[in-house]
């Protein structure tokens, strides 16, 4: 399949996480390496197809804790979260159910960086998404009215959420959907 977004997460030592790769029989991608570049990484798939690199490549690092979070999305959010517990070392931080139990919303760390797990639409129009990018930013408000006067193509107006943030949605260039939220 093509796959045009992925998950990059840094970690101290790729080689014990590779091979907690392979004891839990992860779909290896690319076998751990040293690059060009000063990283020492490797590629793997999930049970559902998402690329997800590990290894030592730590970007330039802005003050304060993290403001962008990857959501990878799946039919099977449950079993997701738990294979990222099981296999990558994960630990789960919070989270979130259905009225019937089901994986609504997780939020999983490892070392330093955070990420979150949901279930993939089923319908609307955020049907067939994999990924959703998450932005951290103290006033949507004044950031949607800046996204909208460059173009951005809006696809939720900011509104309150149930939990007491505040957020947009918008759709970047290559159709990817990006929520813009005060929640952190």
């Amino acid at each position: 399949c093509t796959v045009r977004q992925g998950v990059y997460i840094v970690v101290d030592d790729p080689d014990a996480t590779y091979a907690r790769a392979q004891q839990a029989q992860a779909d290896i991608a690319a076998p751990i390496a040293d690059q060009s570049y000063g990283s020492r990484d490797f590629t793997l798939r999930d049970p559902e197809g998402h690329l997800w690199g590990f290894g030592t490549y730590a970007m330039e690092r802005g003050a304060g804790g993290p403001d962008i979070f990857p959501e990878v999305l799946y039919q099977d959010a449950s079993r997701a979260a738990a294979w990222a517990e099981h296999a990558m070392g994960f630990t789960r931080t919070l989270t979130v159910a259905n009225d019937d139990g089901s994986l609504r919303h997780a939020e999983l760390r490892l070392g330093a960086g955070t990420m979150f797990i949901g279930p993939a639409a089923t319908s609307g129009q955020f049907h067939g998404l994999t990924h959703f990018v998450n932005l951290h930013v103290t006033d949507p408000d004044e950031h949607y009215e800046r996204a909208k006067i460059a173009g951005a193509r809006i696809v939720m107006e900011p509104q309150d959420t149930p939990f007491g943030a505040r957020f947009y949605a918008a759709r970047d260039p290559e159709h990817f959907v990006w929520w813009v939220s005060t929640y952190a």
